[in-house]
């Protein structure tokens, strides 16, 4: 079987990036026609959220994900 289409992501929010550029390359991917952004978390949970927070006010009901690259434990 095959489809013709398949739900893509922009994919980033690098631990570098402050806010500021952490939004712009969020909605540079999606007005490119990205139907979801991706972000890395792993800061801390206090600045994660912080960041997560900023990036949902501006991207609105966009699905966003977050990845954090073995950045936290169970423990």
């Amino acid at each position: 079987a095959a489809r013709a289409s398949a739900p893509s992501y922009g994919s980033g929010g690098w631990l570098t990036l402050d806010k500021e550029q952490l939004v712009g390359e969020a909605n540079s991917y999606l007005g490119r026609g990205l139907g979801a952004y991706k972000m890395k978390v792993g800061r801390g949970v206090s600045e994660d959220v912080d960041r997560i927070r900023t990036v949902r006010r501006s991207i609105g009901n966009v699905p966003l994900m977050i990845d954090a690259n073995q950045g936290y434990s169970l423990g």
